[in-house]
């Protein structure tokens, strides 16, 4: 019998360590393995273009032009690797007997286990908070949005938005979202005007003071209204407003909530060890420690957004990127090969990678060691990053395909330099 090593979520980290271990298990000739990749959807989601989907009008893209730069199907993506695909939604983890139970009533026996779940949004137990705002995590979570502007512009005199939230994912959605609303009000067809909330004192709170200025000089030069110290304490659905810790309240016509996640639910009470903030402790080789006296079935991996892993300063978490989760899912499949044929495993060693955030249009600003770049260079950096990380789930002349395309639908919707 075959034995097997599972990965559950085909996102960045997952889908890397799948393509990686297919590869492996066939160059090392491994026949007694196989890979059993479990995700609810048969597509992998390219997160990092979902703001610009949100902000990108059918008269440029259609949805079926969209969803072909955003969604790829992961059996095309696999396709000759010793990796099945297993469409169903993981409903319970048995580590002490190697157990994944699934939604549709079956279980997946593993040898070894790499969990890649993710993260799912934290609504902080607001009242009337989940009920009342979109988010921004699948493809047709950005469709939603894209499709309730346009509804809504034809709808009322002024378009109000409201982004809970002023992190990056915030930040890049708002200077994306607010050059259509321009367009839109020179159209003649409604006013309409964004405001970004955020808790903090600034937004993107934990970034170089540098890059927040730029950042946020960006933003209000596209006419960006900008809130720190708010935070949103209730949804007022009948009145359509959020009601703030200061008592204001502000009317939205669409609530965007982009300020909170938390590991995958399923990941809560595991015999692990976990970090205060309730995501899987990991050992340097990214393993999960076992609480107390239980003993885990096999060895179990955990990489991407469910883990915690220090970053080099060491008085922080690495941050929760794609780039992060690929080379943690590399790193897990070394490990995992290297332990099938009895070599000792390697540690992770956490890296300060370049970081781009953009900000509407041909614009970005990129933090590249001590350097800041702000503008049109950073913007193409931006798309050199965006081209690497393609590579590193799919196969080269895929990536390739996918990348000239979104360049020029997303060239084509840029309505600022």
């Amino acid at each position: 019998m075959q034995q097997t090593i599972a990965i559950l979520g085909a996102g960045f980290g997952g889908l890397r360590a799948a393509m990686l271990l297919g590869k492996a298990l066939r160059r090392h000739k491994l026949t007694d393995w196989r890979v059993a990749l479990v995700d609810r959807n048969d597509y992998h989601t390219y997160a990092p273009l979902l703001y610009e989907v949100s902000a990108t009008p059918e008269e440029v893209a259609t949805y079926f032009d969209l969803k072909s730069i955003v969604t790829f199907p992961l059996r095309q993506v696999l396709g000759g690797l010793a990796v099945e695909l297993v469409c169903d939604t993981v409903s319970g983890l048995d580590l002490p007997h190697g157990k994944v139970a699934l939604a549709s009533g079956s279980s997946l026996d593993y040898d070894y286990l790499i969990i890649a779940l993710g993260a799912e949004a934290r609504y902080y137990g607001i009242a009337g908070l989940q009920e009342a705002a979109l988010g921004l995590k699948t493809f047709d979570d950005a469709m939603r949005i894209r499709d309730a502007i346009w509804l809504s512009s034809c709808a009322v005199k002024k378009l109000i938005i409201v982004i809970g939230g002023g992190g990056s994912t915030g930040v890049e959605l708002a200077g994306e979202l607010q050059p259509w609303l321009n367009e839109i009000t020179r159209a003649g067809r409604c006013s309409t005007g964004i405001t970004l909330l955020h808790a903090g004192a600034s937004v993107l709170s934990g970034f170089p003071q540098r890059v927040v200025e730029k950042v946020a000089a960006r933003l209000g030069g596209l006419k960006v209204k900008i809130l720190t110290n708010e935070r949103i304490v209730a949804v007022e659905s009948g009145a359509h407003a959020v009601r703030l810790e200061s008592g204001m309240q502000i009317p939205f016509d669409i609530l965007i909530w982009t300020a909170g996640v938390k590991p995958n639910s399923i990941l809560g009470k595991l015999p692990v060890q976990y970090e205060s903030n309730g995501r899987l402790a990991v050992a340097e080789d990214l393993s999960l420690l076992a609480d107390g006296g239980t003993r885990l079935h096999g060895k179990v991996y955990g990489v991407g957004d469910a883990v915690y892993v220090g970053s080099t300063s060491g008085d922080q978490a690495v941050p929760m990127t794609a780039r992060s989760a690929i080379a943690q899912a590399s790193l897990a499949a070394r490990n995992v090969i290297a332990d099938i044929q009895g070599k000792p495993s390697i540690a992770y060693k956490p890296r300060n990678y370049p970081y781009i955030i953009p900000v509407g249009g041909k614009y970005a600003v990129a933090k590249i060691g001590p350097l800041v770049v702000a503008g049109f260079p950073a913007w193409l950096f931006k798309g050199g990053v965006e081209l690497g990380y393609l590579l590193a789930i799919l196969p080269p002349l895929h990536a390739l395909r996918v990348w000239f395309k979104g360049i020029k639908l997303f060239t084509l919707n840029d309505r600022l330099g």
